[in-house]
């Protein structure tokens, strides 16, 4: 019998790119954000790791990431309060997200890029413009979110509101 018994690797899935809203309306009340989602089954430790490009953030030393769990990168906590008290939360250093488009890059604290997502306010990317303009977030995350047809749009007042704390291990 002929063949072989390769077997491929499956490869742990990588930190995703998974919200974005970059404030086209330049609402005062609203402060734009990136979230990134861990996939896999591990914890991963962000020190070092930088969203470039767009922005510019460094995540400091004792930063990680929960298997399923996301951590978000704020421009501003001034409007949005009600986050500032979470673990899972980041304010940039430097930067803004272009309304007309641009591209966001992780890497890792290598140097090695993690995720890139090049968004534009147009087709095939889902429409956030009008008065209550609305965060792109990814359909799913078995998707590949370097396409706009893998996006979709949540309200702003949800993704904000939506931030939860995490519950304790402890007995209620």
């Amino acid at each position: 019998r002929l063949g072989s018994n390769f077997y491929p690797e499956k490869p742990n899935p990588q930190l995703t790119i998974s919200e974005i809203f970059y404030n086209g309306n330049n609402a005062l009340d609203r402060s734009e954000f990136i979230g990134i989602y861990n996939p896999s089954q591990t914890l991963i430790d962000l020190t070092g790791y930088t969203l470039s490009n767009a922005i510019g953030f460094t995540f400091p030393k004792g930063s990680s990431i929960e298997p399923g769990k996301r951590v978000f990168v704020v421009k501003s906590l001034t409007e949005i309060p009600q986050w500032a008290s979470q673990p899972n939360i980041f304010v940039w250093t430097e930067g803004s997200l272009a309304n007309e488009g641009e591209t966001i890059r992780l890497s890792n604290a290598s140097g090695m890029v993690v995720d890139q997502v090049a968004y534009t306010p147009g087709a095939p990317w889902p429409n956030v413009s009008g008065t209550d303009e609305k965060v792109m977030s990814m359909v799913s995350y078995d998707l590949d979110n370097h396409f706009g047809d893998s996006w979709t749009t949540k309200t702003y007042e949800a993704m904000v509101s939506g931030i939860k704390q995490p519950e304790s291990d402890g007995f209620k």
